[in-house]
């Protein structure tokens, strides 16, 4: 994929630098994903970190497969910013993004019973309710952008 997206990347020479009006949403996509990417991949070298504060119980492989989740998710933001040179580039990524915040957010009443009740979960929850919103309304405006100007993916 990464191969396909710089081959890709090379051929827009008729492309406009990045407009004002994507700045900030490529600005904030670049902070989220790197945040995001590096955070899975330090549970991923080390699930030590994170195993006792998860909101519930998870073994060193299922933090690392979560930790997987978080690099897939930060990388896709974090390329997805730095390269953005058309609205037609935000709705799938960002879609995708929002899809697995979702996801993650589905393993709390997955995991309800096992659940560690406090300040951590409170804030995991709000913190993938943040990312969800922040994806799924980013999609969504580009997709009514591109629709009201009748362009196309």
């Amino acid at each position: 994929a990464t191969l396909v997206w710089s081959l890709q990347a090379g051929n827009r020479t008729t492309e406009p630098a990045v407009g004002n009006s994507l700045a900030m949403t490529a600005g904030i996509s670049v902070a989220i994903g790197a945040v995001i990417a590096l955070t899975g991949i330090v549970w991923f070298l080390n699930p030590q970190s994170i195993i006792y504060t998860w909101p519930w119980p998870l073994t060193p492989l299922l933090t690392r497969t979560l930790a997987s989740w978080y690099v897939f998710m930060g990388l896709l933001l974090f390329a997805s910013g730095t390269t953005l040179r058309h609205i037609r580039e935000i709705p799938i990524v960002h879609a995708s993004v929002a899809g697995w915040a979702i996801l993650l957010l589905l393993l709390v009443p997955l995991n309800w019973s096992s659940m560690k009740m406090g300040a951590v979960l409170v804030m995991w929850v709000v913190c993938h309710f943040l990312l969800f919103t922040y994806s799924g309304v980013s999609a969504y405006k580009a997709w009514e952008r591109m629709r009201k100007a009748g362009d196309d993916f």
